[in-house]
């Protein structure tokens, strides 16, 4: 699906809103795709100066995994820990860190450096006043995680009003100074989101009724989930997956060594870091939403009216909230054990804590290893699509991509399978540069609405009608004026259950 949105932008012309792709299903904002606007935004560049369309995926993911450990490294020696063993130590564990590793194949959420880099900013905003380059430093950097993902982007802006909010606490700057940079920070994020996409009714758009359905679970920080230690049945991850929060087991072994030392320090921290400590609070509620669950069984739901859960659901999957709290506890673990122990003590712990996390998370990592090793079985045949597509001004895919979701009367696997074939024809029609009315949505699916016009309308010369799985039960039949074939067989024999279509010659 990113590759998708991928493709038809870097070859659509510049033009402002800038992410809309004009031929992906009558003119799509690639924000609502999962792209990655700053990748795809630098390979649109390098394709206008050079004319290479270069794949920018790889350096990024591979950005996305070595990053992490690299802020986490600058934001240990930020606090004064400016020694091997804490870069060691901070780079495996930050590597390691199971919520990171899962969400391998959401292009935009493995850029959880993000973060870090925003709680490196925080503790270099509290070694003094705030000056007008540290303002401009984070109004650059809010940018830029608007360009990775609206969620980093929420995490990132709740760190820089902590910063902000210690300040006026700390005294440090003069409200109306704060005040100001807040307003003139804003004001900027807004200009540039009207560049990328339209913000007439974009907030009607990205708002869904879904804020509750995709949380924390309570457990989840502490329960094994996808553990290379802990055997099934904890072993799958259950708890809400979209929340999974696991800390893991390396973390949670740290977590007790630091009980005592962080019992002692708590009321100077809370002190100090008042702000953010409400800011981390904050965000672990917001990922535990207002259906409050305990191993998977519900224990408070606080009811909201549909306003209310509309505007929380334009950040739906709440459940990922919980990633600022779990990298600044990761960095407060880390800290406290360099100073509360000896050096050759915290050196031993961390080593051994490192090697347990490292070990845990082994069945995600494998599961990253095997999703690499070879590409998924193709659902269709690719020198007959080709063809179809070559010879063709279009591509309709009945039903679309949206409404192969909604379809409840079909059978999961069915659901699945048509969803799979549809981005499969996508990613054809995407390859020869012709416009498909199907795509993936984020945000802003017309479910089968759209599918039913196509379906109605009169056929359109020059395309190509794809009727996937049980589409020609649920839609109107192609009429004697189509010629149709359908798909060849795979190499297993299997014959795909798609019918193509096209006006007959």
């Amino acid at each position: 699906t990113a590759w998708v949105g991928y493709t038809y932008f870097v070859y659509a012309p510049w033009q402002v809103p800038l992410l809309e792709a004009p031929l992906l299903d009558g003119g799509t904002n690639v924000f609502w795709l999962d792209c990655g606007p700053c990748v795809v935004l630098l390979a649109k560049a390098i394709y206008g100066v050079t004319g290479a369309f270069v794949n920018l995926y790889g350096p990024y993911l591979f950005l996305c995994f070595a990053l992490p450990g690299v802020a986490m490294t600058a934001l240990l020696a930020a606090l004064g820990q400016k020694n091997l063993i804490a870069a060691i130590a901070g780079s495996v564990l930050t590597g390691a860190t199971p919520y990171l590793l899962f969400r391998w194949g959401h292009i935009c959420l493995n850029a959880q450096f993000v973060i870090l880099f925003a709680l490196l900013l925080y503790v270099r905003d509290r070694r003094g006043a705030l000056t007008l380059g540290g303002a401009c430093l984070w109004a650059a950097y809010l940018a830029f995680a608007l360009l990775t993902n609206v969620y980093l982007l929420a995490m990132t802006a709740a760190i820089w009003v902590a910063s902000l909010a210690q300040q006026n606490l700390d005294r440090r700057r003069a409200p109306w100074f704060l005040g100001a940079v807040f307003v003139a920070t804003g004001a900027a994020l807004a200009a540039v989101l009207a560049l990328l996409v339209p913000l007439a009714g974009g907030a009607a758009l990205a708002q869904t009724l879904d804020f509750g359905n995709f949380q924390m679970d309570l457990l989840s920080p502490i329960w094994p989930q996808a553990s290379g230690i802990v055997p099934a049945p904890g072993n799958d991850v259950w708890l809400t997956p979209e929340g999974y929060a696991y800390l893991g087991a390396g973390v949670l072994l740290l977590l007790l060594l630091s009980l005592v030392p962080l019992w002692r320090a708590a009321r100077g921290l809370a002190r100090r870091h008042a702000a953010l400590l409400v800011v981390l609070i904050l965000c672990v509620l917001f990922a535990l939403s207002n259906n409050i669950e305990w191993g998977a069984k519900p224990v408070l739901h606080i009811p909201l009216s549909d306003r209310v859960v509309a505007w929380l659901g334009m950040l739906r999957s709440s459940g990922r909230f919980f990633w600022p709290a779990g990298y600044a506890l990761l960095t407060l673990l880390l800290v406290m054990t360099l100073r509360a122990w000896r050096p050759a003590a915290a050196c031993a712990i961390l080593i051994a804590v490192s090697f347990v996390q490292w070990v845990d998370v082994g069945p995600l990592r494998a599961a990253i290893v095997q999703s690499t090793m070879a590409p998924l079985a193709g659902l269709l045949d690719v020198g007959q699509v080709t063809r179809l597509a070559t010879a063709s001004t279009g591509m309709v895919v009945i039903p679309n991509y949206a409404c192969a979701v909604s379809l409840a009367d079909l059978p999961t696997a069915e659901r699945l399978y048509d969803k799979h074939v549809n981005i499969a024809l996508q990613l054809a029609a995407a390859r020869r540069g012709i416009p498909i009315d199907s795509s993936y949505r984020a945000r802003g699916n017309g479910g089968c609405t759209e599918s039913d016009r196509d379906a109605a309308a009169p056929i359109r010369a020059g395309y190509l009608y794809a009727y996937v799985g049980a589409s020609e039960l649920t839609h109107r039949a192609p009429s004697g004026a189509l010629a149709c074939e359908k798909a060849a067989p795979l190499a297993d024999g299997a014959a795909p259950a798609v019918l193509f279509c096209h006006e007959r010659p």
